[in-house]
């Protein structure tokens, strides 16, 4: 994931995506640590409670990174092109990446702060609730 923010960074049309992405990344990162504390000190069940939700916001990082991974590649292979179609196979790329890391990347936010919290919703539901 490093190297392929240090490569977007440095290209115009990618910068403020892979800035915005750092922050996402930050976030997951802190969310990772507090959780692994968690379990470091023998709280299986607080520190795995929502581990789908973890699994979910991860899935997110993931992609994000790989359509700002195409992004970047593509800009290296067809930025100069004088061909129609590959200028809009490039725009497609970079307009999948924005995609991905304006629209989705911002439930990272709400996923984390579940996350920290170590929120019992889920966890403290009866079956006989129901």
């Amino acid at each position: 994931i490093q190297r392929t923010l240090k490569s977007a960074k440095n290209k115009s049309e990618l910068a403020e995506l892979v800035s915005e992405y750092q922050k996402f990344l930050d976030l997951f990162i802190k969310t990772t640590m507090t959780l692994g504390g968690a379990l470091q000190k023998g709280e299986v069940e607080k520190g795995l409670a929502n581990s789908a939700v973890y699994l979910d916001m991860m899935g997110k990082m993931v992609v994000a990174w790989l359509w700002i991974e195409m992004a970047d590649k593509a800009i290296d292979c067809f930025a100069g092109s004088d061909s129609a179609e590959e200028q809009k196979f490039l725009a497609g790329k970079l307009q999948a990446a924005q995609y991905l890391v304006r629209w989705e990347l911002p439930k990272v936010t709400h996923q984390a702060n579940l996350l920290q919290g170590f929120d019992e919703t889920c966890m403290s539901m009866q079956a006989d609730w129901f």
